[in-house]
């Protein structure tokens, strides 16, 4: 069964394709109009989701579209009650039959294949379906730290049992003690699939460890608007189709490849010096400019699934070097903003680096999303700002879900002071991320970096 999902109208309005309940494809809309957290319907997303099925299968019929629904917003004050009392199937879209028309001017289907689902029950499938865990605890927290909607669930092989929604303040300690509670009330194994927005904190995820009852934790690397498409579409195929549970979110990298003739494209249009290099040259170059304080923009293979640079489409730098950290884009604009990038470890360079890392946390690590507190030798060298209780955001970059990432960084080790990279997302001021190699192309000169690796093409601006 082929589904196509989507969310719009709400912060990175997305479309991801399901194939028999496994990912192929994924894009936020903000990806192909350079709008950040482009709200819109996400058209051009489609297209690049139907084009994907049609490479995949020569066709491009999908057997059922799932629509994220706005949903009701529960009662302040930390009111719960039963998902059965969120009228959700009525008080979503104003206008579902406009809705359902634009889908179909685009996507060959019925009206009646067209299904809607709840906001929350989205964002749970998102977490624990696109997991490795036949069972666990499901926390949701959607929103920003105002306004934080949650609900609880339990997943269990290919089912989510919604408990209850509530509007509450969510901090580190609240939810410790949600999962705490959760999982004493379940009775299940001490595994926790977070969703939603709030999903996306890395000190959240942090916290969350912090409890000696978690011992396994998964975070997708989309919780917003984007995460919930994802989540719709699981919802669809398993819980409304009783489609089987095959699949486990193991990378992100799910959107749109750099392509040779782009590449090409870009070096001879550039006016820069430009230079193909076999993969060991590429390594050796790169490295050797970093070891030089360079800053470079790093634009490889498939885009990120999500809002973070996980290593496919990166500004990187030598983080122990203060010019460079202060060239940084994010960094030179909003220094205290530490949300916006990460730093990238080998997976098995962790327990050295940080204090107290359980296993648990390179789960979430793939994605970015948990924060750790570097050990002093670390933290000692680092010219990168941390979060207020010392701890930073850590992309853990594992051998088998990312080579050419991954020996970047260990070659750099042997050229700069810890086996570690600065990194945040490779976008133009006030841009969403990179998508294309043109993309990537006017990053790199918007932000004057010193050199672009575009796959095994690199570009060398001089002087910088």
């Amino acid at each position: 069964m082929t589904v196509l999902s989507l969310s719009c109208f709400v912060s990175n309005a997305a479309a991801a394709l399901l194939v028999d309940g496994k990912l192929v494809a994924a894009s936020t809309e903000s990806r192909f109009s350079r709008v950040p957290g482009d709200s819109a319907f996400p058209e051009r997303a489609i297209r690049f989701c139907l084009e994907r099925l049609r490479m995949l299968t020569g066709r491009a019929a999908v057997d059922r579209v799932a629509c994220v629904d706005r949903g009701e917003t529960p009662p302040a004050g930390g009111a719960r009650k039963p998902l059965a009392e969120i009228k959700s199937a009525v008080s979503g879209w104003t206008d579902k039959q406009s809705l359902r028309r634009r889908i179909r001017s685009l996507v060959d289907v019925r009206s009646e294949q067209i299904v809607f689902v709840d906001p929350l029950r989205a964002h749970a499938a998102n977490a624990f379906m696109s997991s490795p865990f036949e069972e666990a605890a499901i926390i949701v927290a959607d929103g920003d730290a105002d306004h934080t909607v949650t609900a609880t669930a339990v997943g269990s092989g290919a089912t989510v049992d919604l408990e209850a929604v509530a509007r509450q303040d969510v901090t580190g300690a609240s939810l410790a003690r949600m999962a705490a509670d959760l999982l004493t009330a379940s009775g299940s194994a001490t595994r926790v699939a977070f969703g939603g927005s709030r999903a996306g904190d890395p000190c959240l995820v942090a916290h969350l460890l912090e409890d000696g009852r978690v011992t396994e934790i998964f975070v997708p690397p989309a919780v917003d608007g984007a995460g919930a498409a994802l989540g719709a579409a699981l919802h669809v195929h398993h819980l409304v189709a009783g489609g089987a549970r095959e699949f486990a979110l193991a990378h992100p990298y799910w959107g749109v490849p750099i392509e040779r003739r782009g590449v090409l494209e870009v070096a001879q249009t550039s006016g820069l010096i430009w230079v193909e290099c076999d993969e060991h040259e590429l390594l050796s170059r790169t490295t050797d400019l970093l070891a030089l304080g360079k800053v470079l923009a790093w634009a490889q293979e498939a885009a990120e699934w999500g809002p973070r640079a996980l290593g496919n489409r990166s500004i990187v730098c030598d983080p122990t070097q203060p010019d460079a950290i202060g060239r940084m884009p994010h960094v030179a604009e909003a220094p205290d903003d530490t949300s916006m990038w990460t730093l990238a470890v080998p997976a098995e360079r962790m327990a050295a680096m940080f204090d107290g890392v359980p296993a648990a946390a390179l789960g979430p690590g793939r994605f970015g999303a948990v924060a750790c507190r570097p050990k002093p030798a670390v933290a000692d060298v680092l010219a990168m700002p941390t979060h207020l209780d010392g701890r930073l955001a850590v992309h853990v970059v594992a051998r088998e879900v990312n080579p050419r990432f991954h020996a970047l960084i260990t070659r750099a080790a042997g050229k700069i002071a810890i086996p570690a990279l600065a990194q945040t997302v490779l976008a133009s001021p006030g841009e969403a991320p990179a998508n294309t190699a043109a993309d990537a192309f006017k990053a790199f000169r918007d932000w004057k970096l010193g050199a672009l690796v575009l796959d095994h093409t690199m570009m060398i601006n001089d002087g910088v």
